[in-house]
């Protein structure tokens, strides 16, 4: 088992955004305003993408 943290993209972010924090909005919802600002980061398990992080430094 592998297990990792790497920086990814916003729109890599979308779907567990969608499945676990808004399930029942339009997939759309899940697109942040200011995710162009932001620093996201994936934990991977055997390249799976299980969990995500994003991060808005004001």
């Amino acid at each position: 088992m592998s297990i990792k943290i790497k920086e990814i993209q916003a729109k890599e972010t979308y779907e567990l955004r969608h499945q676990v924090m808004w399930p029942n909005k339009e997939k759309e919802y899940v697109v942040l305003e200011n995710d162009k600002e932001g620093v996201h980061f994936g934990l991977f398990k055997d390249e799976g993408l299980i969990s995500v992080v994003s991060l808005f430094i004001k």
